[in-house]
């Protein structure tokens, strides 16, 4: 005998909420380097890419010194070497901003317009000879009272001089907010952004947004509640990624510039709030900037052996640092994060393919085990797999394929 009738369960099964699927957009890039727009011509990216390889061959050239700069196993050594120096030789540098914030400091309007018009004939120029890396965007100030006119002004003066007389948008193009606090900025930038769509014939939405949290009423507003989902949604649809800002949150909550890493406790809980709040988004989540440069302290020609010693020292313990930052964000499903110079590229390239390398054998394991019980619960090697674990299996398996460690189904 049964109790409910199938009419009754139907209209049960009717009254639960509708579950949104909404997938994360596939190819988010590894990082992104931020640069000042006055230093911005066709030729940056090359060069930045330029200075990336030189300087993964000049401080790790071989397995021995790789091991002793990151304290990867010695098992995976030699196979993470040959595949960081692949993809320094093929695309060093996946995501560029040229920046109007803090990459460029405090300007005349007169400099700021001339560095916008620059910035856009340097793009033109670069996209003309193939020399835009695969994802760009620049960076506005902030929309406040005190930045709002300048910022928008920039970009009047951005996009149209990248877009007139027959210009192109660049492929996978963002425009980055700072110090965003709340929906309306976000509306404010889609508003200028629809009037120069509609100016230059571009399909609506074309150009997509992104916008740091680096403030805390991006994070939490001022009831209490989570304020990501409502200001990502103010984007209507253009918003592709959310960045912490580490450095500008810290100092808000009074923590000194001594204690400042994106190692703190108040990251640690501000990237757990940025994916509670946008899982359900389908938006990119890129943490913050290692501050510790990994170049010479000292420089010049004739350097004295303690002088050259306490280069080599720093350098090393700069990546080492980026290293780590990088391998923390990955345990916590962060794969995309600032770098400030090129010379931390191969730090983060480093840990990410490290994490794959040992993690990989044992994932394709537990994930054929897995699908070979048909998706049922499975022990493998003392390690239990349901279909959450089985979700984390095949998330480790797309990450792998888009750093190109797995291709299709082989290795």
């Amino acid at each position: 005998m049964t109790i409910l009738s199938e009419d009754h369960i139907a209209r049960l099964v009717d009254d639960l909420p509708k579950t949104l699927e909404t997938e994360t957009p596939a190819g988010q890039p590894i990082h992104v380097v931020y640069g000042g727009a006055d230093r911005f011509n066709a030729g940056t990216i090359a060069k930045l890419g330029d200075i990336a390889q030189r300087s993964f061959a000049e401080n790790t050239p071989d397995t021995i010194s790789l091991i002793e700069t990151y304290g990867i196993d010695e098992a995976i050594a030699e196979k993470v070497h040959k595949q960081v120096t692949r993809r320094l030789e093929s695309c060093p540098i996946e995501d560029y901003r040229v920046d109007f914030e803090d990459g460029l400091g405090v300007r005349s309007d007169a400099d700021e317009d001339a560095f916008a018009e620059n910035a856009a004939i340097a793009t033109r120029i670069a996209m003309a000879n193939d020399g835009l890396s695969p994802f760009l965007g620049i960076r506005i100030r902030p929309l406040r009272h005190a930045t709002a006119r300048r910022a928008l002004q920039t970009l009047d003066i951005y996009m149209s001089g990248l877009l007139s007389e027959d210009g192109a948008l660049p492929s996978n193009f963002v425009v980055t907010l700072p110090k965003v606090t709340s929906p309306i900025e976000i509306a404010i930038l889609v508003s200028a952004l629809l009037q120069i769509e509609s100016t230059f014939g571009l399909r609506e939405g074309s150009i997509k947004v992104e916008f740091l949290a680096e403030e805390p009423r991006a994070l939490v507003d001022e009831k209490g509640q989570y304020a990501l989902s409502a200001i990502a949604s103010a984007a209507d649809g253009r918003c592709r990624g959310v960045h912490l800002g580490a450095y500008d949150l810290l100092s808000s909550f009074g923590v000194g510039s001594s204690s400042q890493t994106l190692g703190h406790p108040l990251c640690d809980h501000a990237r757990s709030i940025m994916q509670f709040s946008t899982h359900d988004l389908g938006v990119w989540l890129s943490d913050g900037a290692t501050n510790e440069m990994p170049i010479a302290k000292h420089r010049g020609t004739d350097l004295t052996n303690v002088q050259i010693a306490e280069n080599r020292q720093h350098i090393r313990s700069a990546l080492r640092t980026h290293f780590d930052n990088c391998r923390r964000a990955i345990g916590q499903g962060f794969y995309q994060g600032w770098d400030l110079h090129p010379a931390q590229v191969p730090a983060r390239l480093v840990a990410e393919y490290a994490y794959i390398a040992e993690n990989l054998e044992r994932t394709l394991q537990r994930l054929h085990s897995f699908n070979e019980n048909s998706e049922r619960s499975t022990l493998t090697g003392g390690v239990f797999d349901d279909a959450a674990t089985g979700r984390g299996l095949v998330a480790f398996i797309r990450r792998a394929k888009a750093l190109g460690v797995v291709v299709a189904d082989g290795l």
